[in-house]
């Protein structure tokens, strides 16, 4: 018998019980978002004398900043589903506490300005975390960037920036609450098929085999292969030089051009080519896949889909969008899952 069970902070205070709790994630997104619906008022213990407890309205117990830890599962046997803090609160009965990721901090703790004729995208990103106390950052893949000019930019405005340049094709998220993640998702995942060697160490593989730990009707449906894209990068290096290079489907009739202007190195403008590629040229699945609370997964992770009545499914994917839905009537995992990778 599988029963839900909860361990939720905010604040000075813990709750093991709430109305609801909704975790959002998404790879092309450093912000984490969290939503903890309470009732509006409850009986609130201060100290170890539970006869001492207060009827309180609770929304009044919380403000803008207070750290929030949610930790979910089932029997007592939790995983940490969100930590971060409290961006805005509601109201009414009940009422919602809305909460955001270590992108908080990112937002609120960096002001960064000053003219970088050359730096790369992880030297950005360690400027960054050097005003923020605890941040960890892994540069997987790094980006040479050209005339970098920034305005009192927080650190949001920094990734958005390297985002910008690397024409979406650097993912920057977090792997865990106060871990920043920067890399090509799917030129990454995609090399020797192998999601268990050292350039992924830091992400976890999980199994779901369809109609078992997850639910048959999950809504997804198969893509058909569509026609193949090469991509075509366009550039200029910090000599003058013009550069032009594509993608490895050198065979596909539709082609797709981007110009480039602020990398500095022909090889990496290749990469960012060849990870455009890998996400035009989709194949596998889509739709959401909707799981059981447990086995814990999140964006980033590599997950093997295995169905018996539909081979077309099966395969291995990255999940690129991660949403945990936790409540009185139950909890799921909702996975949104990338292209297939083997």
């Amino acid at each position: 018998m599988f029963r839900l069970t909860s361990d939720i902070t905010i604040g000075g205070f813990q709750f093991t019980t709430v109305a609801r709790v909704r975790v959002k994630r998404s790879i092309s997104s450093p912000a984490d978002m969290c939503y903890i619906t309470l009732p509006a008022y409850g009986r609130i213990t201060t100290g170890k004398r539970a006869d001492a407890a207060k009827m309180q309205a609770i929304r009044s117990l919380f403000k803008e900043g207070d750290k929030v830890v949610v930790k979910l599962g089932y029997n007592g046997k939790l995983e940490t589903e969100f930590e971060g803090f409290v961006l805005r609160k509601g109201f009414g009965n009940p009422f919602e506490i809305e909460c955001e990721g270590w992108s908080y901090r990112l937002r609120l703790s960096v002001s960064l300005k000053g003219y970088y004729s050359k730096i790369t995208a992880g030297e950005l990103l360690q400027l960054v975390a050097k005003q923020v106390p605890g941040l960890k950052v892994t540069v997987n893949d790094d980006l040479p960037l050209l005339g970098i000019r920034l305005m009192n930019a927080n650190g949001i405005d920094v990734i958005k920036e390297i985002k910008r340049i690397s024409a979406g094709t650097l993912n920057i998220f977090f792997i865990a609450p106060n871990h920043l993640w920067c890399g090509f998702v799917y030129l990454d995942a995609s090399r020797d098929n192998a999601r268990d060697k050292a350039v992924w160490s830091q992400f976890a593989e999980t199994k779901y085999r369809i109609g078992y730990n997850c639910i048959r009707n999950s809504g997804l449906t198969v893509r058909m292969p569509a026609e193949k894209v090469q991509v075509i990068m366009n550039g200029m290096l910090v000599t003058g030089d013009k550069v032009r290079t594509q993608s490895e489907e050198k065979y596909a009739q539709t082609k797709v051009q981007h110009t480039v202007n602020q990398v500095g190195d022909i090889a990496i403008i290749k990469k960012m080519a060849q990870e455009l590629q890998l996400k035009k040229n989709y194949t596998g699945v889509e739709g959401r896949l909707t799981a059981f609370l447990q086995p814990f997964c999140n964006v980033g992770y590599g997950v093997t889909v295995t169905d018996a009545r539909n081979s077309d499914i099966s395969g291995r994917y990255v999940v690129e969008g991660c949403e945990v839905d936790f409540g009185t009537s139950g909890a799921r995992r909702i996975l949104e899952l990338g292209s297939k990778i083997l």
